[in-house]
């Protein structure tokens, strides 16, 4: 279901609860209500279809704009690993903290690690790397170690990544 259908299936469904609740409110429990305001008058079922109607949206707007909050988006970090006394840089381990995505950096030492998930108050995510034979590092990634393409949920960084060799 699509984030539009799913906004119509619950505007419609506020509506038939509102219309459900009035008629009860109003036909069977015989309440009241009038609702004044300088552009309109609404009394009877009208005003509390409306009341009902009010709320329950107002309820589901704020559980919407709170949840957008804590949902997840996804983005791709990209960047280049040199390792120490070599010629060519592939095999290293990429991860994102904790260790879901990876990714093996090419020849080049480049790697493009996918779907790094992201929360909006959280900040930005921190990469390991690894391979056999070298030091593990954890790098976290600010602003000013990173590109951040926004628009395209893109994070590029700007200097490479060291791994030191372990000396037997």
């Amino acid at each position: 279901m699509t984030h539009d259908m799913f906004i119509l299936v619950v505007v419609a469904s506020i509506f038939l609860l509102s219309l459900v609740g009035a008629i009860i409110l109003f036909k069977f429990l015989k309440s009241t209500a009038f609702i004044k305001s300088p552009k309109y008058r609404a009394g009877g079922a009208l005003a509390g279809f409306l009341l009902i109607y009010g709320s329950l949206y107002y309820s589901f707007d704020r559980m919407q704009s709170t949840q957008a909050n804590w949902e997840p988006t996804l983005w791709t970090v990209t960047g280049i690993v040199k390792l120490e006394d070599q010629s060519t840089h592939d095999g290293a381990v990429v991860k994102h903290v904790p260790a879901k995505p990876f990714a093996v950096t090419d020849a080049r030492g480049a790697f493009r690690l996918e779907s790094v998930r992201m929360l909006k108050n959280e900040g930005m995510p921190e990469i390991a790397l690894e391979l056999e034979g070298y030091f593990p590092l954890s790098f976290e990634i600010v602003q000013e170690n990173s590109e951040v393409d926004e628009a395209k949920r893109i994070i590029r960084m700007k200097d490479t990544l060291e791994l030191a060799k372990i000396m037997q």
